[in-house]
């Protein structure tokens, strides 16, 4: 796959609305920035900031959105799921949607 595919996968993702706010703190003013990628959720600076300080990169590898380092894995991981509608409803599941940043 291509950089320019890869960049529109990246963008289609983002045409859907519970993308555009960051999955994590869920706070609207901030711009999604980057991606935790084995999570499939769309996150902003301050939060993408956080997990790669405080998880594993096995529990979120943070990816940012303008990369051209990406692998088919990663966009396929991503074209996997829904995006923050999946991560969120997981979250919420098992009582784990405490924002963090």
């Amino acid at each position: 796959m291509d950089v320019m595919e890869m960049q529109r996968v990246l963008q289609d993702m983002l045409q859907i609305e519970e993308n555009k706010v960051c999955a994590d703190c869920q706070n609207a003013d901030k711009r999604v920035s980057h991606v935790s990628v084995n999570n499939a959720a769309f996150i902003c600076a301050d939060c993408a900031e956080l997990h790669s300080q405080v998880l594993s990169s096995s529990v979120s590898l943070v990816r940012p959105l303008d990369s051209d380092f990406w692998s088919s894995e990663q966009i396929g991981t991503l074209q996997a799921g829904t995006g923050n509608r999946e991560f969120n409803t997981f979250m919420a599941r098992f009582d784990l949607a405490e924002p963090q940043c």
